[in-house]
């Protein structure tokens, strides 16, 4: 039996977001995941967004962290039963070092 290699958990690349794309069309379907330029548009906002697992190149799994701005996570939060749109890039901040990313008043 052949050996695999490592599986790594790194910061995803733009070249990653194909496969992260598609595992989330495999994983939720086509009618509950973002679309790919959504999520490239995303990623060039807050490139720090997306990590991405890798067995042997492939994308087998993800993690991502959409830093919202305090208007849109206070919508998000009011509605009963919050809409399924996508966040717009507007929406989006970027992680800055030194700036809490929770408890926006």
């Amino acid at each position: 039996m052949a050996k695999m290699e490592p599986a790594t958990f790194t910061l995803a690349s733009e070249d990653d977001l194909p496969g992260l794309h598609d595992l989330s069309v495999h994983l939720f379907g086509v009618m509950n995941t973002v679309s790919y330029s959504t999520l490239l548009a995303w990623h060039r906002k807050n490139p720090e967004s997306y990590y991405v697992l890798k067995q042997e190149g492939i994308v087998t799994g993800y993690a991502g962290f959409l830093y919202l701005t305090a208007e849109n996570t206070a919508y998000i939060m009011e509605q009963a039963q919050p809409e399924t749109s996508a966040p717009s890039t507007t929406d989006l901040l970027p992680f800055t070092p030194g700036i809490p990313i929770a408890g926006h008043s």
